[in-house]
């Protein structure tokens, strides 16, 4: 089953990869709560352009 949740991460050291890497846990910076994802549920990435 295929969702279309988006998940926002504002910078790299707002997510965090559990050591046996079954969770990615990212942290909310405007309201301090957290997501956890199940690593192997993601479907997709996409990583934007970096701009100069």
């Amino acid at each position: 089953m295929e969702s279309e949740k988006t998940v926002h991460i504002p910078h790299p050291d707002f997510a965090f990869l559990t050591p046996p890497g079954q969770a990615l846990v990212i942290g909310r910076a405007e309201n301090n709560a957290v997501d956890i994802l199940d690593v192997p549920l993601i479907a997709r990435i996409e990583v934007p352009e970096l701009r100069r």
